[in-house]
């Protein structure tokens, strides 16, 4: 065991060496605190066990503490012979970093392919511009907000896409997840010390937690349109299950297959690709809409094919390489033809996130949508252009409801007897058999036999 005392200029711990059983001292400056003491202490007769019992390692807690302690304290412990010395700090290139990064947060957090592929163009896109072998600590706050004009060049598109396309750089909302992924991989550096500050640190840079952007409202007028420039079956319920289940397109319709139509019990079971790595949010159970059903039987009926069966996947023609299938083209294509606005699937989805936002429960339409209430809030729900004429027509008070309301009214008033009205002679003449305020202070005191009115009203 270890002891602590407190001499002239500083304050001495002392043990008895396991090794060769000889009395070591460690000195702390007088200013150190009780609890820091406390924790020397305590963690040095942890160490001094570890010491004289090879087959024992260092807790976690004093492993942590030890990362904690600046090389003069650590030089300390070496000199007690309880630590081995550190080595000198590795020098890190980006690129081994963040293959590092890639391989500890994918196996931790289970990345689908889909989160290994997004993140894997954050990757390309920080090595292409800061370059593979470049030291990670030689990079700057400088250089993080060149970084962030950069990503809103032409040149970033360029690298992203191959070429500016319609427009001249990449959209607001991809900035933001570039930006949060960089701030994420150079966190975490600066969490294993491999870098002594960090460039892209949250008080030096705008929060980027993503774009609270519009979007465009698909009308059932405008998705009638859109089924008519439809090819095919397929292709319309595809568009039923991006607008009225709703679902991810096309993670989360890839995978089905037709025993996940529960047509007798109007329902739906779907994956959930994007949260199975949470526990419960593996799949979700929706409702077959009469929308989604409409859609759904003609293709399950569809003249002049075989039968299908249970195990058959629902679409076999347009998502052949599953959920990494691009189907944006297609509907760009289909909406040209139709003369409507440009939207996307996601338009769609939000539209239908709204819509049972208005009708249901919250946390019921946020479970239909495939996400919790606060991100829906943020991301998906939103006042529509007509919700101020909804709110006025269910908040107001019809005139044949006032009528009835004041005739009810003056009815009850008819029925009640006079007594009711204050200072009424009835009301003086009733006799107060029960209780009396006679005390000053206005304490009720039971006093029997007494009529009139309390003297203290």
């Amino acid at each position: 065991m270890a002891s602590l005392s407190k001499t002239a200029k500083a304050y001495r711990i002392v043990f008895i060496h396991p090794g060769d059983r000889r009395r070591r001292a460690i000195y702390l400056p007088l200013t150190s605190k009780a609890g820091e003491l406390d924790k020397w202490k305590s963690h040095i007769e942890h160490l001094v066990v570890c010491a004289g019992d090879k087959s024992q390692v260092p807790h976690a807690a004093t492993v942590r503490w030890l990362g904690g302690l600046s090389d003069a304290q650590h030089g300390k412990l070496v000199k007690a012979d309880l630590v081995e010395a550190r080595e000198a700090q590795r020098v890190y290139t980006l690129r081994e970093h963040l293959d590092d990064y890639v391989r500890r947060q994918s196996t931790l957090s289970n990345w689908t392919e889909s989160t290994h592929w997004r993140f894997g163009q954050t990757v390309n896109i920080v090595i292409r511009y800061f370059g593979a072998d470049r030291p990670l600590r030689s990079i700057a706050h400088s250089d993080a907000v060149d970084f962030n004009v950069w990503l809103r060049t032409p040149a970033a598109r360029m690298l992203k896409h191959g070429d500016a396309e319609k427009t001249d750089r990449l959209s607001e909302n991809t900035i933001l997840k570039r930006m949060k992924d960089v701030r994420a991989i150079f966190a975490d550096a600066l969490t294993l010390k491999r870098i002594n500050t960090d460039p892209f640190d949250q008080k030096k840079f705008k929060k980027t937690d993503g774009a609270a952007e519009d979007y465009v409202t698909v009308t059932p007028e405008m998705f009638q349109a859109l089924l008519a420039r439809c090819p095919d079956q397929e292709w319309k319920a595809i568009m039923a299950f991006a607008r009225y289940a709703p679902a991810r397109i096309a993670s989360e319709i890839a995978e089905l297959t037709w025993d996940c139509i529960l047509w007798d019990l109007n329902q739906v079971r779907m994956a959930t690709p994007k949260t199975r790595r949470y526990k419960g949010k593996t799949e979700k159970i929706i409702p077959l809409w009469p929308e989604l059903r409409r859609e759904l039987e003609p293709l399950f009926e569809e003249p002049g094919r075989p039968q299908k069966l249970s195990h058959e996947k629902i679409f076999t023609i347009h998502l052949t390489q599953g959920e990494h299938t691009n189907l944006r083209t297609d509907l760009a294509r289909f909406i040209k033809r139709a003369g409507l606005p440009n939207f996307t699937y996601k338009d769609m989805r939000k539209t239908r996130a709204t819509e049972l936002a208005e009708r249901l429960p919250a946390h019921q339409a946020a479970y239909y949508g495939g996400h919790d209430e606060k991100i829906a809030r943020k991301h998906y729900w939103k006042i529509k252009g007509d919700s101020h004429a909804q709110a006025l027509a269910a908040m107001a008070t019809p005139p044949e409801l006032v009528a009835q309301k004041v005739a009810h009214s003056e009815a009850i008033q008819g029925s009640l007897p006079q007594l009711q009205v204050e200072n009424s002679p009835q009301l003086a003449s009733l006799a107060i058999s029960e209780c009396t305020y006679s005390d000053p202070n206005g304490t009720r005191t039971r006093v029997t036999g007494v009529k009139g009115r309390c003297p203290n009203r």
